[in-house]
């Protein structure tokens, strides 16, 4: 059921909502309804809030104000408070002064997580009380962060910025029947996590999205990346410290690739931040919005391509979250006008589909 509950919107708009997730039933007919009465191990499962401005990307840049406008109407809106403060704080339910915020970002090829995007997540964990030095922006390498545009930090002030680079746990994981370590900076010095990926196709799972992100956290990904990564995308997703510390998922969308990803620059502007606290209905709705620029441009869905996204499908089977249209929920967001100075837009529209 499909419902507009501000009339600000227009038709454009409200069929652009539509085909995010209709077109993407249609063309993923492998993935649908995989309906099983389960525990999930997420809040808000099944909830996805995609955020979207024209005025957030200028060219490649990412505007942070607009960044940051959007974020805190969508977490509101997906925790269901009624200011930024209380939404923030409600995903840190046990947070103590001594925690440490992770936010673990993607810089592996040339379309990376926005710096300004984290910065906006930054300001809001300041914001809530977590001191700067108690956040750390990290991937698997220093040299890829800083190809990205971040500075290295390991100092005792300021937010700190560093890459795992060797740094592995000793304790030992299956993932797909194959021996895997950690990143220590998930597994002994982050509490908490947020997970800032992008928005792209890939030569071999059919997408990377939140749940591949964690590529980036394991010691050689290389080998995890047979019949389209199945089961080794949800299986490192299911270990404990990935599972039990995500708090958000905050998926950069301001710009995506639709083929031949995961390497390359931008293809498309999506203009939106997407998120959720279920990684599996997240990427599925992501699945979708990248099918849908390619119908745009003449392609086929990457289910018929040879390149399936397996994965989600497995995770959902591990309760990491649902796929099933019957549970899941899309709200969507257009913020128009938006008025930099005052940080307020002047149309805020709304659409939900689903539940």
């Amino acid at each position: 059921m499909t419902k507009t509950t501000k009339s600000t919107i227009t038709r454009r708009e409200f069929v652009r909502g539509i085909s995010s997730v209709g077109l993407g039933l249609a063309l993923a007919p492998t993935l649908l309804n995989f309906h099983v009465e389960r525990a999930y191990a997420v809040e808000n499962v099944g909830k996805v809030v995609v955020a979207t401005s024209k005025n957030l990307t200028s060219g490649l840049s990412v505007n942070t104000t607009v960044a940051n406008l959007l974020l805190n109407a969508a977490i509101q809106k997906l925790t269901g408070k009624n200011t930024a403060e209380e939404a923030w704080k409600s995903i840190f339910p046990s947070l103590t002064k001594d925690d440490i915020v992770g936010i673990k970002i993607n810089t592996l090829f040339y379309l990376s997580t926005h710096s300004q995007v984290v910065d906006a997540i930054v300001q809001n964990l300041v914001a809530i009380g977590i001191p700067e030095n108690n956040i750390i922006i990290w991937d698997k390498l220093d040299s890829d962060l800083i190809r990205a545009g971040y500075q290295i930090n390991r100092g005792e002030t300021g937010v700190r910025c560093f890459g795992t680079n060797a740094d592995y746990d000793n304790a030992i994981y299956k993932i797909g029947g194959q021996s895997k370590r950690l990143s220590k900076i998930l597994t002994q010095t982050c509490n908490h996590l947020i997970n800032v990926p992008v928005l792209k196709d890939h030569s071999i799972s059919g997408v990377t999205l939140s749940m591949k992100n964690h590529y980036g956290s394991v010691d050689n990904p290389g080998s995890l990346h047979g019949n389209n990564c199945d089961p080794y995308i949800a299986d490192l997703n299911n270990t404990a410290p990935i599972k039990e510390k995500t708090r958000l998922i905050v998926l950069d969308a301001s710009v995506g690739i639709y083929n031949g990803g995961p390497d390359g620059p931008p293809q498309f502007y999506y203009n939106s931040l997407i998120l959720g606290q279920d990684p599996v209905a997240l990427d599925y709705h992501c699945l979708q919005i990248i099918d849908e620029e390619r119908k745009k441009q003449g392609l086929q869905p990457i289910a018929n391509v040879g390149r399936p996204a397996k994965y989600i499908q497995t995770a959902a089977g591990l309760g990491l979250g649902t796929m099933d249209s019957n549970e899941m929920q899309v709200i969507q967001l257009e913020v128009q006008n938006v008025d930099t100075r005052s940080q307020k837009p002047t149309t805020l529209g709304e659409i939900k589909i689903g539940k």
